[in-house]
């Protein structure tokens, strides 16, 4: 089995940039920034229950933290997180996903 005491997934920009990661010709494939600085929204997922909330960096050498909608302190479960980045909702419309954000 596979356990978690935390999971947690952090809404962040992904931009793509113009740097070549793989691939010729017209099979391309770009490298992506991921924008994991000011702040974002956030799910948690802990003890069968989920959580909205903040995450919050305010310059890129901070470390992450987590607070609630109304801006309380959001508190993991000691054990195991697992962390998960996934685009902002509006990068995830398939309409945008194939735009070039550079």
């Amino acid at each position: 089995q596979v356990r978690a005491a935390n999971v947690v997934v952090l809404y962040a920009g992904h931009y793509l940039t113009d740097i070549v990661e793989s691939g010729s010709g017209e099979n391309v494939h770009y490298s992506a920034q991921i924008t994991l600085w000011p702040a974002g929204d956030m799910l948690l997922f802990r003890d069968g229950r989920q959580y909205r909330g903040r995450w919050l960096r305010p310059t890129r050498p901070d470390a992450l933290s987590f607070t609630t909608v109304d801006g309380q302190t959001l508190h993991l479960k000691p054990g195991q997180t697992w962390i998960q980045v996934v685009p902002l909702p509006e990068q995830m419309d398939d309409a945008v996903e194939g735009v070039r954000w550079f």
